[in-house]
Order: C-alpha cells, then sequence, then structure tokens
C-alpha cells in the first residue's frame, strides 16, 4: 500500500507499518511472549515454545507484510493470515495454562494482549472492506 489515509477526510496519512495500532499491539504482544517464554518452565518444552514465537511473530509480519501489498484486496488477504495467526497463539496460550506451563496471571495477560491484537487487526479489515466498497 506504501501509504494509508484514515479517517475522517483523509485527515491521518499512515506511511509505514510501523505506525499501524494493530502492528503496535502485535509487536507488544511478541515482546510479552518471549518474556514468559523466557521462565525455566519452558525450557524442556522447545517444540511448544517454538510454535508458540512463530506464531506471534508471523502476526506482525503478516501485517507488515501486507502493508507493503499495492492492492487492498492483497493486503486483506495479509491481514486475514495475522487475525488467524492470533487464533493460533489463543489456543497454544491455553494449552500451556492447562499444562501447567505458565501462571494464571501470565495466562491472563497474554490472552488479554492476544484478543487486543486481534480486535485491532479484525477491525483494520474492516476499514479497509470499506474503502474498497467505495
Amino acid at each position: 500500500m506504501n501509504c494509508l489515509y484514515i479517517g475522517i477526510n483523509n485527515m491521518a496519512r499512515i506511511s509505514k507499518f510501523e505506525e499501524l495500532d494493530c502492528w503496535k499491539s502485535a509487536h507488544d504482544l511478541l515482546i510479552m511472549i518471549y518474556n514468559v517464554l523466557g521462565n525455566d518452565t519452558f525450557r524442556r518444552e522447545y517444540s511448544l515454545q517454538d510454535q508458540l514465537k512463530r506464531a506471534t511473530l508471523s502476526i506482525s509480519n503478516n501485517i507488515a507484510e501486507g502493508f507493503e501489498r499495492t492492492s487492498t484486496k492483497e493486503t486483506i488477504r495479509f491481514l486475514v493470515i495475522a487475525n488467524s495467526s492470533t487464533s493460533e497463539v489463543k489456543n497454544m496460550l491455553i494449552a500451556c495454562k492447562s499444562l501447567g506451563f505458565m501462571t494464571l496471571n501470565d495466562y491472563e495477560q497474554l490472552m488479554t494482549q492476544t484478543q487486543k491484537t486481534q480486535n485491532l487487526t479484525k477491525g483494520f479489515i474492516r476499514y479497509l472492506n470499506t474503502l474498497a466498497a467505495q
């Protein structure tokens, strides 16, 4: 997309993916995941740890890649993939909590951030669909 105008009368201009709220939220989630995975409980669970890291990184990667696409349709496709990755992360967080790999507090904070990221991504998809329909 390279540049996106957002808001009433296109007042806000976003020229890089790092300015997107959904990307910022996904990046915050990534940092939070890496911090939790650094504890001793996960050291022996390399496969689960690796998959959770990759799924979380996939969210921000797809938002960034989608932003650089040349059509709204392509951008939306990458955002949908990012949104799907948030569901994958949620599922793995549930598994981690059920298996006793994280505290309830860590689980709740990560799920809250994951849901925030998903909501922002879905909102951006809705916005782009509205633009595409005009």
